[in-house]
Protein backbone atom coordinates (compact mmCIF):
# COMPACT_ATOMS: atom_id res chain seq x y z
CA UNK A 1 0.00 0.00 0.00
CA UNK A 2 1.55 3.29 -0.94
CA UNK A 3 2.81 5.49 2.11
CA UNK A 4 0.81 8.22 1.71
CA UNK A 5 -2.19 6.50 1.91
CA UNK A 6 -1.55 4.55 5.11
CA UNK A 7 -0.33 8.42 6.47
CA UNK A 8 -4.34 8.99 5.47
CA UNK A 9 -5.73 5.68 7.50
CA UNK A 10 -3.43 6.79 10.13
CA UNK A 11 -4.81 9.90 10.28
CA UNK A 12 -8.53 8.89 9.99
CA UNK A 13 -8.02 6.25 12.36
CA UNK A 14 -6.79 8.69 15.02
CA UNK A 15 -10.04 11.19 14.08
CA UNK A 16 -12.26 8.23 14.71
CA UNK A 17 -10.63 7.32 17.84
CA UNK A 18 -11.20 10.72 19.26
CA UNK A 19 -9.95 11.73 23.04
CA UNK A 20 -12.57 11.58 26.48
CA UNK A 21 -11.91 13.54 28.86
CA UNK A 22 -11.30 11.51 32.22
CA UNK A 23 -11.64 14.10 34.66
CA UNK A 24 -12.18 17.76 34.74
CA UNK A 25 -9.76 19.65 32.61
CA UNK A 26 -7.75 16.45 31.22
CA UNK A 27 -8.05 14.74 28.07
CA UNK A 28 -6.57 10.93 27.67
CA UNK A 29 -6.03 9.25 24.31
CA UNK A 30 -6.02 5.77 23.62
CA UNK A 31 -2.86 3.70 24.83
CA UNK A 32 -1.77 3.21 21.48
CA UNK A 33 -2.24 6.91 19.81
CA UNK A 34 -0.66 8.36 22.72
CA UNK A 35 0.24 7.39 26.82
CA UNK A 36 0.20 10.74 27.57
CA UNK A 37 -2.81 13.37 29.11
CA UNK A 38 -3.53 16.98 28.22
CA UNK A 39 -4.39 18.70 31.50
CA UNK A 40 -5.44 22.17 32.13
CA UNK A 41 -4.89 24.58 30.69
CA UNK A 42 -2.91 22.80 27.71
CA UNK A 43 -6.26 20.82 27.13
CA UNK A 44 -8.92 23.72 26.68
CA UNK A 45 -6.00 25.14 24.56
CA UNK A 46 -5.28 21.73 22.45
CA UNK A 47 -9.36 21.10 22.08
CA UNK A 48 -10.22 25.12 20.85
CA UNK A 49 -7.55 25.24 18.20
CA UNK A 50 -7.75 22.70 16.07
CA UNK A 51 -7.12 19.60 18.29
CA UNK A 52 -6.13 16.33 16.84
CA UNK A 53 -5.30 17.65 13.06
CA UNK A 54 -3.87 20.66 13.48
CA UNK A 55 -1.34 19.79 16.63
CA UNK A 56 -1.28 15.71 16.49
CA UNK A 57 -1.06 13.87 19.40
CA UNK A 58 1.02 14.90 22.84
CA UNK A 59 4.72 13.08 22.90
CA UNK A 60 5.17 13.49 26.44
CA UNK A 61 4.66 14.41 29.95
CA UNK A 62 4.71 18.29 31.24
CA UNK A 63 8.02 19.23 31.95
CA UNK A 64 10.26 22.50 32.80
CA UNK A 65 12.31 23.16 29.80
CA UNK A 66 14.55 25.67 28.80
CA UNK A 67 13.78 28.11 25.68
CA UNK A 68 16.39 28.65 23.68
CA UNK A 69 15.62 31.88 22.63
CA UNK A 70 14.77 33.70 25.49
CA UNK A 71 17.00 31.15 28.18
CA UNK A 72 13.80 31.17 30.65
CA UNK A 73 12.35 27.87 31.81
CA UNK A 74 8.34 26.94 31.05
CA UNK A 75 6.02 24.44 31.37
CA UNK A 76 6.24 22.69 28.19
CA UNK A 77 4.81 19.52 26.73
CA UNK A 78 5.39 18.45 23.10
CA UNK A 79 2.65 17.71 20.49
CA UNK A 80 3.29 15.61 17.14
CA UNK A 81 2.87 18.98 15.56
CA UNK A 82 4.04 21.95 17.55
CA UNK A 83 4.76 22.65 21.46
CA UNK A 84 3.08 24.01 23.88
CA UNK A 85 4.57 26.53 26.28
CA UNK A 86 2.53 27.83 29.79
CA UNK A 87 3.10 31.52 30.28
CA UNK A 88 2.45 32.76 33.81
CA UNK A 89 3.01 35.99 33.24
CA UNK A 90 0.25 36.06 30.55
CA UNK A 91 -2.05 34.53 33.13
CA UNK A 92 -5.48 36.11 32.72
CA UNK A 93 -5.19 36.76 28.44
CA UNK A 94 -5.27 34.67 25.70
CA UNK A 95 -1.83 34.25 25.53
CA UNK A 96 -1.12 31.99 28.77
CA UNK A 97 -0.20 29.31 26.07
CA UNK A 98 2.11 30.24 23.59
CA UNK A 99 3.10 27.58 20.32
CA UNK A 100 6.57 27.06 19.57
CA UNK A 101 8.47 28.39 16.19
CA UNK A 102 9.03 24.88 15.14
CA UNK A 103 9.38 25.70 11.74
CA UNK A 104 11.54 28.39 11.99
CA UNK A 105 14.00 25.93 14.46
CA UNK A 106 13.51 22.50 11.77
CA UNK A 107 14.58 24.53 8.74
CA UNK A 108 17.59 25.59 11.51
CA UNK A 109 18.55 21.94 12.10
CA UNK A 110 18.51 21.14 8.25
CA UNK A 111 20.94 23.91 7.52
CA UNK A 112 18.06 25.89 5.16
CA UNK A 113 17.41 29.47 5.59
CA UNK A 114 14.11 31.34 4.44
CA UNK A 115 13.99 31.89 0.90
CA UNK A 116 14.79 34.89 -0.90
CA UNK A 117 11.89 37.38 -1.30
CA UNK A 118 9.45 36.78 -4.36
CA UNK A 119 9.06 39.57 -6.87
CA UNK A 120 5.48 40.51 -5.59
CA UNK A 121 2.09 39.23 -4.97
CA UNK A 122 0.49 37.23 -7.44
CA UNK A 123 -3.36 37.32 -8.30
CA UNK A 124 -5.49 35.22 -6.40
CA UNK A 125 -2.87 34.23 -3.69
CA UNK A 126 -2.29 35.62 -0.34
CA UNK A 127 0.76 38.17 -0.07
CA UNK A 128 3.12 38.61 3.03
CA UNK A 129 5.08 41.24 2.88
CA UNK A 130 6.83 41.12 6.15
CA UNK A 131 8.62 38.24 4.10
CA UNK A 132 7.87 38.38 0.86
CA UNK A 133 6.49 35.21 0.08
CA UNK A 134 2.70 34.25 -1.78
CA UNK A 135 0.74 31.67 0.04
CA UNK A 136 -1.80 30.26 -2.90
CA UNK A 137 -4.22 27.28 -3.69
CA UNK A 138 -3.31 24.12 -5.67
CA UNK A 139 -6.44 23.62 -6.87
CA UNK A 140 -9.68 25.21 -7.09
CA UNK A 141 -10.96 26.65 -4.01
CA UNK A 142 -8.55 24.32 -1.88
CA UNK A 143 -5.09 24.40 -1.08
CA UNK A 144 -2.79 26.07 1.25
CA UNK A 145 -3.98 29.54 1.08
CA UNK A 146 -7.72 28.35 1.99
CA UNK A 147 -6.34 26.25 4.82
CA UNK A 148 -4.29 29.00 5.87
CA UNK A 149 -7.59 31.13 6.09
CA UNK A 150 -10.01 28.77 7.41
CA UNK A 151 -8.12 27.85 10.26
CA UNK A 152 -6.22 29.94 13.71
CA UNK A 153 -6.63 30.32 16.81
CA UNK A 154 -9.74 31.48 19.06
CA UNK A 155 -9.03 34.50 20.24
CA UNK A 156 -11.38 37.16 20.73
CA UNK A 157 -10.88 40.35 19.51
CA UNK A 158 -8.46 39.50 16.72
CA UNK A 159 -9.64 39.12 12.99
CA UNK A 160 -9.81 35.71 11.46
CA UNK A 161 -6.02 37.12 9.51
CA UNK A 162 -4.58 37.71 13.03
CA UNK A 163 -6.08 34.39 14.33
CA UNK A 164 -4.18 32.42 11.68
CA UNK A 165 -1.12 34.19 12.00
CA UNK A 166 -1.18 33.60 15.43
CA UNK A 167 -1.52 29.64 15.02
CA UNK A 168 0.99 29.11 11.56
CA UNK A 169 3.08 32.26 11.95
CA UNK A 170 4.48 33.99 8.45
CA UNK A 171 5.51 31.76 5.13
CA UNK A 172 9.07 30.90 5.04
CA UNK A 173 9.86 29.50 1.38
CA UNK A 174 7.71 29.53 -1.74
CA UNK A 175 5.96 26.07 -2.40
CA UNK A 176 8.00 23.16 -3.77
CA UNK A 177 8.54 19.28 -3.83
CA UNK A 178 10.01 18.21 -1.37
CA UNK A 179 10.07 14.75 0.48
CA UNK A 180 9.05 14.43 4.12
CA UNK A 181 9.53 12.95 7.06
CA UNK A 182 7.19 9.85 5.54
CA UNK A 183 9.57 8.97 2.76
CA UNK A 184 6.81 10.71 -0.04
CA UNK A 185 7.24 13.33 -1.94
CA UNK A 186 5.11 16.36 -2.00
CA UNK A 187 4.52 20.03 -2.82
CA UNK A 188 5.72 21.75 0.74
CA UNK A 189 5.51 25.43 1.89
CA UNK A 190 7.34 26.45 5.07
CA UNK A 191 5.88 28.81 8.21
CA UNK A 192 7.19 30.14 11.03
CA UNK A 193 4.92 27.66 13.32
CA UNK A 194 4.13 24.86 10.57
CA UNK A 195 4.76 23.22 7.44
CA UNK A 196 1.90 22.68 4.74
CA UNK A 197 1.78 19.70 2.50
CA UNK A 198 -0.15 18.79 -0.44
CA UNK A 199 -1.37 15.42 -0.59
CA UNK A 200 -3.45 15.66 -4.09
CA UNK A 201 -4.74 12.13 -3.61
CA UNK A 202 -6.73 12.06 -0.91
CA UNK A 203 -9.86 13.38 -0.01
CA UNK A 204 -10.34 17.18 -0.22
CA UNK A 205 -10.19 17.80 3.54
CA UNK A 206 -7.26 15.69 3.86
CA UNK A 207 -5.32 17.30 0.70
CA UNK A 208 -3.72 20.09 2.58
CA UNK A 209 -1.81 17.95 6.04
CA UNK A 210 0.48 19.59 8.72
CA UNK A 211 4.20 18.21 9.11
CA UNK A 212 5.46 16.23 12.40
CA UNK A 213 7.08 19.08 13.66
CA UNK A 214 6.85 18.43 17.20
CA UNK A 215 8.26 15.14 16.73
CA UNK A 216 10.88 15.82 13.93
CA UNK A 217 12.61 18.78 16.16
CA UNK A 218 12.68 17.05 19.43
CA UNK A 219 13.77 13.72 18.04
CA UNK A 220 16.59 16.04 16.13
CA UNK A 221 17.48 18.47 19.26
CA UNK A 222 16.11 16.89 22.72
CA UNK A 223 14.94 19.84 25.14
CA UNK A 224 17.35 21.62 27.45
CA UNK A 225 16.12 21.22 30.77
CA UNK A 226 17.00 23.14 34.11
CA UNK A 227 19.47 22.19 36.23
CA UNK A 228 18.44 19.29 38.51
CA UNK A 229 18.59 19.99 42.40
CA UNK A 230 20.16 16.83 43.55
CA UNK A 231 18.90 15.63 47.46
CA UNK A 232 21.25 16.48 49.91
CA UNK A 233 23.07 13.62 51.45
CA UNK A 234 22.10 15.41 54.64
CA UNK A 235 18.42 15.28 53.92
CA UNK A 236 16.30 13.24 56.21
CA UNK A 237 12.79 12.82 54.94
CA UNK A 238 11.66 10.54 57.52
CA UNK A 239 11.25 13.65 59.88
CA UNK A 240 7.42 14.85 60.23
CA UNK A 241 7.06 12.23 56.89
CA UNK A 242 2.99 11.11 56.54
CA UNK A 243 1.70 7.96 56.21
CA UNK A 244 2.17 6.77 52.48
CA UNK A 245 -0.59 7.32 50.60
CA UNK A 246 -1.73 6.79 47.19
CA UNK A 247 -1.10 9.70 44.66
CA UNK A 248 1.37 12.87 45.48
CA UNK A 249 2.48 13.99 49.02
CA UNK A 250 4.51 16.83 49.86
CA UNK A 251 5.83 17.96 53.44
CA UNK A 252 8.59 19.96 55.33
CA UNK A 253 11.03 18.60 57.76
CA UNK A 254 10.50 21.77 59.67
CA UNK A 255 6.66 23.03 60.16
CA UNK A 256 8.52 26.09 62.19
CA UNK A 257 12.05 27.16 61.14
CA UNK A 258 13.97 30.27 62.02
CA UNK A 259 14.47 33.33 59.88
CA UNK A 260 17.98 32.75 57.43
CA UNK A 261 17.49 28.92 58.31
CA UNK A 262 18.03 25.86 55.60
CA UNK A 263 14.69 24.16 55.35
CA UNK A 264 14.37 20.73 53.23
CA UNK A 265 11.17 19.82 51.53
CA UNK A 266 10.27 16.42 50.61
CA UNK A 267 7.66 15.15 47.89
CA UNK A 268 6.44 11.39 47.61
CA UNK A 269 4.28 9.80 44.25
CA UNK A 270 3.15 6.78 45.08
CA UNK A 271 1.19 4.90 42.15
CA UNK A 272 -1.05 1.49 42.58
CA UNK A 273 0.48 1.14 45.91
CA UNK A 274 4.22 1.19 44.41
CA UNK A 275 6.61 4.19 44.76
CA UNK A 276 6.87 6.07 41.28
CA UNK A 277 11.10 6.61 40.92
CA UNK A 278 12.79 8.87 38.30
CA UNK A 279 9.77 11.22 37.97
CA UNK A 280 9.95 14.73 37.84
CA UNK A 281 9.19 16.71 40.75
CA UNK A 282 8.70 20.68 40.99
CA UNK A 283 8.37 22.91 44.02
CA UNK A 284 7.76 26.55 44.40
CA UNK A 285 8.24 28.42 47.44
CA UNK A 286 6.41 31.32 48.16
CA UNK A 287 9.20 33.23 49.73
CA UNK A 288 9.01 36.67 51.43
CA UNK A 289 11.91 37.61 48.50
CA UNK A 290 9.31 36.05 45.70
CA UNK A 291 8.59 32.69 44.25
CA UNK A 292 11.30 30.17 44.16
CA UNK A 293 11.17 27.29 41.39
CA UNK A 294 12.88 24.13 41.97
CA UNK A 295 13.30 20.48 40.71
CA UNK A 296 14.60 16.85 41.57
CA UNK A 297 14.07 13.13 40.86
CA UNK A 298 12.29 11.01 42.77
CA UNK A 299 14.72 7.87 43.90
CA UNK A 300 13.73 4.11 44.37
CA UNK A 301 11.29 4.87 47.37
CA UNK A 302 9.53 7.21 45.03
CA UNK A 303 10.57 10.44 47.40
CA UNK A 304 12.41 13.85 45.90
CA UNK A 305 14.32 16.20 48.28
CA UNK A 306 15.17 19.79 48.06
CA UNK A 307 16.80 22.10 50.47
CA UNK A 308 17.12 25.70 50.43
CA UNK A 309 17.55 29.08 52.37
CA UNK A 310 14.45 30.64 53.72
CA UNK A 311 15.90 34.05 53.60
CA UNK A 312 15.60 36.97 55.66
CA UNK A 313 11.50 36.77 56.68
CA UNK A 314 9.07 38.37 59.77
CA UNK A 315 8.39 35.86 62.55
CA UNK A 316 4.69 34.54 61.56
CA UNK A 317 5.10 34.42 58.51
CA UNK A 318 3.14 31.70 56.57
CA UNK A 319 5.23 30.38 53.23
CA UNK A 320 3.07 28.22 50.96
CA UNK A 321 4.77 25.24 48.98
CA UNK A 322 3.37 23.98 45.79
CA UNK A 323 4.43 20.48 44.23
CA UNK A 324 4.23 18.92 40.55
CA UNK A 325 5.27 16.16 39.10
CA UNK A 326 5.74 15.74 35.63
CA UNK A 327 3.07 12.71 35.55
CA UNK A 328 0.52 15.85 36.21
CA UNK A 329 -0.01 14.94 39.94
CA UNK A 330 0.24 17.75 42.83
CA UNK A 331 0.32 18.60 46.76
CA UNK A 332 1.02 21.51 48.53
CA UNK A 333 2.26 22.32 52.02
CA UNK A 334 3.67 25.08 54.43
CA UNK A 335 5.28 26.28 56.70
CA UNK A 336 5.97 29.15 59.46
CA UNK A 337 8.72 31.25 60.19
CA UNK A 338 9.47 31.29 64.22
Amino acid sequence: MPKRLLLLGSLLLGLTLWPKATAAHEVCFPEDQSPYCLSDPFSDYWEANGGLPVFGYPITTVNREQNRETGKVYRTQWMERNRFELHPENTGTPYEVLLGLLGKDRLSQLGRQPDPAEAGPKTGCLWFKETGHNVCDQGNGIGFKSYWQANGLKIDGLDAYARSLQLFGLPLTEPKMERNSSGDLVETQWFERARFEWHPNNPNNFKVLLGLLGKEVRATAPPTAPPTTQPPSTANCTMNAPTVAEGAQAWVVYPEIESNATQTVCVRLTITGKPKSGTTATVEIDLASGTQSLIALTDSSGVATIQFKVGNQSSGRRNNVRASFSSGQTATTSFVIK
